[in-house]
């Protein structure tokens, strides 16, 4: 049985930017996840340690925040990586992430950029 679980909005600061005032003073970034996960086993034994964690994957994603880069394709590879690497054998099976800066110094009103990369 496979379902999605949905990270929405998680809101995160880093020191991500090619500009050096972006890593020197740190940006808000947004964090959204559709994670495709097979819960055949964790919907049966209702168990937490069957099942793909969610807090485990924001705990992830603020890692991966943690080491400088510049570009928000980056820093996607980079958190799409490690969620394939740490938790495909909780079940993920692929899914969508999505990191936006909400703040990008680009001299116009907007919401923000985002990159959308698929696992």
């Amino acid at each position: 049985m496979t379902a999605k679980i949905i990270i929405d909005n998680l809101q995160l600061y880093s020191h991500i930017g090619c500009y050096e005032e972006e890593r020197r003073v740190g940006t808000q970034l947004s964090f959204s996840a559709s994670l495709l996960v097979d819960i055949s086993k964790p919907s049966t034994t209702d168990n937490v340690c069957d099942a793909l964690n969610y807090v485990e994957v924001c705990d992830a994603v603020k890692d991966v925040l943690s080491v400088e880069a510049n570009l928000l394709e980056t820093v996607a590879a980079r958190i799409a990586t490690r969620l394939k690497t740490d938790f495909t054998s909780k079940g993920l099976t692929g899914g969508t992430i999505r990191i936006s800066k909400c703040n990008p110094p680009i001299g116009q009103a907007l919401d923000g950029v985002a990159i959308e990369i698929n696992l």
